[in-house]
């Protein structure tokens, strides 16, 4: 079968575009300030199995705020012996030593583990489950993409066998993203997923994220508007920056799942790896502040050297509509800023209808972007290291436009969209068991 995108006739349709939030291990007293300050980050919320236990309070105050539930299994992650880790362990059906072995497992250990995530979802109130999945580490034609289709069917089943019928179940791909550039790859994946049965199609693409190439980035939508004939919704997961963004734009995916600062790459490279020690001392990664003129971040100590410069603190500033005291505010309040800013961008989104996304995104938002990225570029920092950032920037951003000018130009103005995020599986049923 050909590659075929799907034409639709002209129209002013506007497909809704939605964030999801990726809460990760972030420490749950951190999170609720953040929800007590603005509100829900998204409407759509996803919790690791892992964290689930230390973030019960989290969780119930997104219940009492209306927020939806997705589960994540973790099982990929404890699956593979560089991701497995003390705290990985907490998922109810993590072992306690070794890594989880699907593939060898006996099929009454294989039915209890499904069994076990069915009923933990139905008991725990969520609305979505990410279907348990592995890396595909070399590509589509292997017994574990296989697995994956059995296990996600066999969700299903029992979901609607305990009376889980209004949970739903979504796929989550997890490959390389080259592999998506392969047409034979392509097919197999349209050809495996065509008739098992869930409603959004996850997309975590190794090597791929808030960073990406220019090509990478025309790539990533070109190829992913060629799966658009499985006719689900479809989720860029762990991507952020202008790669999510012009990603929404350009119709490839109906949604984005990310977290609040982080989560903007996603990498394999280190999950075959028996991780080192991690030093006492080593309280993870730097604070970083997002600055749409850059597509990136900047670390605290980074963010206060440019701010001694009256030019630059005014470039990296956004607009009184997101932090009212600008610069101040996204220094002192980062993840506010996150919010604030990714709801202003779903806003503009989806106040555009479909056919006119990719033009308005690169007239306006991709415009306004390497404008600020060319200024910022031209100023001395002080920083040999930020001015190579900023000089790198400004070189993608420039070069990224043309990419998905000319992206424009092979997209047709009828192109398919992607379906629309499946919200909920039965309209009005949104509580689990142990909520009725």
């Amino acid at each position: 079968m050909a590659d075929v995108i799907p034409l639709r006739g002209v129209n002013a349709k506007t497909t809704p575009v939605i964030d999801i939030w990726r809460v990760g291990r972030l420490h749950h007293v951190q999170l609720q300030n953040v929800i007590a300050q603005v509100g829900l980050p998204a409407e759509n919320v996803v919790i690791d199995a892992s964290a689930a236990l230390e973030q019960k309070n989290l969780i119930q105050d997104i219940r009492n705020l209306g927020g939806r539930l997705i589960l994540d299994t973790n099982v990929a992650e404890i699956s593979s012996v560089g991701k497995v880790s003390k705290r990985l362990r907490n998922a109810p059906w993590a072992p306690e030593v070794g890594v989880l072995s699907v593939s060898t497992m006996s099929a009454s250990d294989r039915t209890a583990l499904v069994d076990a995530i069915a009923e933990y979802a139905v008991e725990h109130g969520y609305q979505r489950v990410i279907a348990p999945s592995h890396v595909l580490k070399g590509g589509l034609n292997t017994p574990v993409f296989d697995l994956d289709r059995a296990l996600c069917g066999e969700l299903r089943t029992a979901l609607d066998r305990i009376g889980g019928s209004y949970v739903a179940v979504d796929y989550c791909l997890i490959l390389q993203h080259t592999v998506l550039k392969v047409s034979e790859e392509r097919e197999a994946i349209k050809l495996g997923l065509k008739n098992i049965p869930f409603d959004n199609l996850w997309i975590r693409a190794a090597g791929f994220g808030s960073d990406a190439t220019p090509a990478a980035i025309q790539n990533f939508i070109w190829n992913l508007l060629l799966l658009h004939s499985l006719r689900r919704g479809m989720i860029a997961d762990y991507v952020d920056g202008l790669a999510a963004e012009s990603a929404m734009y350009f119709g490839a995916v109906s949604a984005v799942s990310r977290g609040l600062v982080a989560s903007g790459r996603f990498d394999v490279g280190s999950w075959d790896k028996v991780p080192k020690n991690r030093s006492p001392q080593d309280s993870g990664p730097p604070v970083r502040i997002p600055v749409f003129g850059i597509d990136g971040t900047l670390t605290r100590q980074e963010f206060q050297l440019i701010g001694s410069n009256p030019r630059l603190r005014r470039l990296v500033s956004c607009g009184r509509d997101c932090c009212a005291s600008g610069f101040s505010d996204m220094e002192q309040a980062p993840k506010i800023h996150a919010v604030r800013s990714r709801r202003l961008q779903i806003d503009e989104i989806n106040s555009v209808p479909d056919l006119h996304r990719p033009s308005h995104f690169l007239s306006q938002r991709m415009s306004r972007s390497k404008s600020l990225a060319i200024q910022i570029a031209k100023i001395d920092s002080g920083s040999e290291k930020l001015d190579r950032k900023f000089a790198k920037a400004a070189k993608r951003i420039t070069e990224a436009e043309r990419s998905l000018q000319e992206l424009e130009v092979r997209v047709t103005k009828d192109f398919g969209r992607s379906r629309a995020f499946y919200a909920d599986r039965f309209a009005g049923v949104k509580l689990g068991r142990s909520e009725k």
